[in-house]
């Protein structure tokens, strides 16, 4: 059973205090496994960290939820939190009503159960609750008032923080909790009214020119464009999907190296410890192709669901574009993008040529997959990601199609 949710405002946008936390199982669709346990779980709204592989669970009751919240829906204060400030930490702050909300991140992972996103009614709670984390966890930073007098403790701006990145949004489970007012029928009937009347026009003036256009195609010479999948499709399935992989698949007698990720197929290479028979990584993995030696084996795993295509267009980025892009996106990484040893190849089809590039960064996913899938006519033909010495190393490789 879920616990009720806090909600409060700052500015414009209200948040949500107070959800319970789960880690995602494997590497299926994290929005189904938050739906189906927020069914189970009698929860009312869920919300997802794609990037984090999380989901957490709230419950809304049908006077809190109103029409203003399905146009501007609320957001995780807890998630907001965990993307403004990098790290592990704790954070105890006071909320109106003399009520305190204690959130605690781990490796930029919110604390799971209902232990690192909470709301106490009184302050000794709150300590308490802090001081157990405390004792079982080792925070880079704490975040306390003063008066706690928790050593080496900061304080920190909750209303401030909360407007430096952009949180989840909860998502209802079922559309029926929506409390309606009277008037409130009555605008959604006008308005369901004229949005019917806008369709039945739009449908009609779309008809007239598909038409003209079939037309005007007669006439047109056919181009045959080259097809890809967009780098932020093949991106988000990656950065959610191969961290999972390399944390949560723990094979006994095995040490996870890297796992590389593609639009079709995610891959663990992991490697056999000594006196390990290759029996035992046979019974978890039956799939796993060893090398000669017996020493490592890949772990691939096929993707079910295709990922999107589009036809490369103009308009076309010119090289030193292309190149700048990169630049800034590898930066402050230590490695530079790797563009200058593949000159760019010409494709007459779509009046543009191809040009590949690697990138090398210690960045988190969150750094350059927003920058990278914006770069137009761009695909991703690999991604990868490797733990060494504590700090994930992730290599992407891709095509982009530029100005001859």
């Amino acid at each position: 059973m879920i616990s009720q949710t806090v909600f409060l405002a700052n500015g414009p946008q209200e948040y949500a205090f107070g959800l319970q936390w789960f880690q995602a199982q494997g590497i299926g669709d994290i929005g189904k496994q938050a739906f189906a346990l927020a069914r189970k779980a009698n929860a009312t709204h869920y919300t997802l960290r794609k990037l984090r592989g999380q989901y957490g669970l709230a419950n809304v009751t049908d006077r809190q939820m109103t029409l203003r919240h399905i146009a501007k829906p609320w957001q995780s204060a807890a998630a907001t939190l965990a993307e403004a400030i990098s790290g592990t930490w704790i954070a105890a702050l006071p909320l109106a009503g003399n009520r305190y909300y204690v959130v605690a991140v781990i490796n930029g992972r919110i604390l799971t159960g209902d232990s690192g996103d909470v709301v106490f009614s009184t302050e000794d709670d709150a300590k308490t609750h802090v001081d157990t984390l405390l004792k079982h966890n080792k925070f880079q930073t704490v975040y306390a008032p003063p008066e706690w007098r928790i050593q080496h403790s900061k304080t920190l701006d909750l209303a401030a923080t909360l407007t430096k990145r952009r949180g989840s949004t909860l998502a209802s489970v079922r559309f029926w909790s929506v409390h309606f007012k009277p008037w409130q029928y009555a605008a959604a009937g006008t308005a369901a009214a004229i949005f019917a009347g806008t369709t039945i026009y739009i449908i009609a003036a779309h008809h007239r020119a598909a038409e003209r256009a079939a037309l005007a195609a007669r006439h047109r010479p056919v181009i045959i464009r080259p097809t890809i999948t967009p780098a932020g499709a093949t991106l988000a399935r990656c950065a959610s999907t191969l961290p999972l992989m390399l944390y949560a698949m723990a094979i006994p007698g095995f040490d996870n190296e890297t796992a590389t990720c593609d639009a079709n197929t995610a891959t663990l290479t992991t490697r056999v410890k000594p006196n390990n028979p290759i029996s035992v990584i046979r019974s978890y993995a039956p799939q796993a192709i060893f090398t000669n030696d017996h020493r490592t084996a890949d772990v691939p795993f096929h993707f079910h669901n295709p990922l999107p295509t589009a036809a490369v267009a103009p308009p076309f980025w010119t090289l030193n574009q292309y190149k700048t892009a990169l630049a800034n996106i590898a930066e402050p990484a230590e490695a530079q993008p790797d563009t200058d040893n593949h000159p760019p190849s010409p494709i007459p089809a779509c009046g543009c040529q191809t040009y590949q590039w690697t990138i090398t960064t210690a960045a988190p996913p969150e750094m350059w997959l927003d920058p990278l899938a914006q770069i137009p006519n761009t695909s991703v033909t690999l991604a990868s990601v490797a733990m060494a010495a504590g700090t994930m190393t992730w290599t992407i490789k891709g095509t982009g199609y530029v100005a001859p």
